[in-house]
């Protein structure tokens, strides 16, 4: 096990196109908390991570909705360290292993690996891109 570099899967052609999920809806949105206000950013922030999260003063992350209206593709990067987080959350009350995120929250952690189409996984590819380009 070790760091694979972002730019790993793409080169083998694990994102190329012939692989989308074209079952469902094929395009989605994606929520990027750069070109968010600091308000936008906070309420996402808050639907996304547990109280007990340090992520940092200013994180960055991206959520990308899911073909399934009940679940949320995120990733999460506090910029100060470069730790990251993949996850999936979900509304659905049904859905087990979860784990709460707050209290009183409408979304639940998914407790289990997070799978993500490749349509997904192609934002999260560009975003990082993105990220490590800033940095």
């Amino acid at each position: 096990a070790g760091v694979v570099p972002v730019g790993i899967v793409a080169v083998l052609g694990g994102l190329d196109e012939g692989y989308f999920d074209r079952r469902r809806r094929p395009s989605f949105e994606t929520l990027i908390s750069s070109e968010m206000t600091e308000a936008e950013k906070a309420d996402a922030l808050e639907g996304i991570t547990g109280p007990d999260e340090d992520w940092g003063t200013d994180p960055f992350f991206v959520i990308n909705f899911d073909p399934n209206d009940q679940w949320k593709k995120v990733l999460i990067i506090n910029i100060g360290n470069d730790i990251a987080t993949f996850r999936s959350i979900t509304e659905n009350p049904d859905y087990m292993p979860r784990k709460v995120l707050r209290p009183d929250a409408e979304w639940w952690l998914d407790n289990s690996m997070m799978d993500a189409n490749v349509q997904q996984m192609r934002a999260f590819h560009a975003q990082l891109k993105n990220y490590l380009a800033s940095d």
